[in-house]
């Protein structure tokens, strides 16, 4: 096909041609005059997928990583207005030397999903979505900082994230380390948010994460959770007192490591709990707690008790598991390095009965542990 032939193409033809290229193809393309630089290019820059891996070196040479200096010398810059889906995978990511290379706005960037940010800064994050005018469908933001900083996950990313409500769909934070739970960070996007279909907070317990929901709050959110079709749920539920919680945890008594409440209190705060998550009958997975790898500790390999979350929901139906009953699109039920019963025969037969299709895991990777 000459040049003539493809650029007189209608554009519908043109577009479904240039379908069939891979990214080396378009990019080649874009050489061949500046009429299909013109054409391809714009293709070219639609959809941004990169991936680098650069093993041991990466801390020192996340600055010079190739992606890093297209970015440095104007790349998106001057194809920014044609970007709609940008999706990076490094090993890490300095989102100041990022924001530095980006144009004041990416008008067609509704989806955001960048793995391996360094330094992660509430700030960076915001800065970052509002440069997308547009409205995002997807955003997956996940730091990876071996020095322990945390991602405060605090109002200036929650005020950032709100202002794409009417459009999100789908947002998924992870890191090592991310904080916010404390502030109602999980509440107030689950009540701001209409369209969300997938909620996730993924931080690692087993490095000691506060990325969670106190399960007080809760119980006294005074308005109700408006993400009405979400599909996927996962993050940590905690402070829930367990009284029914009476074994040896980990050489010392149970009341080192459960919360203080009675009985009448632990049942009344999950149930109201169990009462918001039953009206997600959408839900298809249900990911409670957090999963990860153990921590560095010196003596080796460890008890798995120092790792467990007592302050968890029961999961039992005398704690208020019933409440679920209506959540029948469940097809994944998760729940990581919790104490709960719903392996006890009852609570097994209720699974069966009104989750039908779903597969309930009690993640605890065996292999860490003494």
């Amino acid at each position: 096909m000459n040049t003539r032939s493809l650029i007189k193409l209608p554009a519908e033809l043109q577009m479904m041609v240039m379908s069939f290229l891979s990214q080396h193809d378009l990019a080649v393309s874009t050489r061949v005059c500046r009429l299909w630089n013109a054409l391809f290019n714009a293709v070219l820059w639609r959809n941004v997928r990169y991936h680098s891996n650069m093993g041991g070196a990466a801390n020192f040479l996340c600055r010079t990583d190739p992606f890093m200096q297209c970015v440095k010398n104007g790349a998106l810059m001057n194809n920014g207005h044609f970007i709609q889906s940008l999706h990076l995978e490094m090993n890490y990511i300095y989102m100041d030397s990022f924001l530095e290379g980006c144009p004041d706005y990416f008008p067609q960037l509704t989806s955001i999903w960048i793995e391996g940010v360094k330094r992660a800064e509430e700030e960076d994050f915001a800065e970052l979505l509002d440069l997308c005018p547009a409205g995002l469908k997807t955003l997956v933001y996940c730091s990876r900082d071996p020095t322990g900083m945390e991602f405060d996950f605090g109002k200036v990313a929650v005020d950032a994230v709100v202002a794409h409500a009417a459009t999100l769909e789908v947002l998924r934070i992870e890191g090592k380390h991310v904080g916010g739970g404390f502030n109602g960070s999980i509440d107030r996007l689950m009540r701001s948010l209409p369209n969300l279909k997938e909620l996730n907070f993924a931080t690692n317990r087993l490095e000691f994460g506060t990325g969670g929901m106190d399960a007080t709050r809760i119980s006294k959110s005074t308005s109700g959770w408006v993400c009405n079709n979400l599909e996927v749920l996962g993050f940590q539920i905690y402070k829930v007192p367990r009284p029914d919680i009476t074994r040896t945890i980990a050489d010392c008594p149970a009341s080192d490591y459960t919360i203080l409440g009675t009985t009448e209190e632990s049942l009344s705060l999950q149930r109201q709990v169990y009462s918001k998550l039953g009206k997600l009958t959408k839900l298809r997975e249900l990911r409670l707690g957090y999963k990860g790898r153990l921590p560095s500790f010196n003596h080796g390999r460890i008890k798995r008790d120092y790792v467990r979350q007592f302050d968890c929901l029961a999961m039992t139906l005398e704690s208020g598991l019933d409440l679920l009953k209506d959540l029948k699109e469940l097809r994944v039920v998760e729940l990581y390095h919790m104490e709960v019963g719903i392996n006890n025969d009852a609570e097994k037969e209720w699974v069966a009965r009104n989750w039908p299709h779903a597969t309930v895991g009690t993640t605890s990777h065996e292999g860490y542990y003494e």
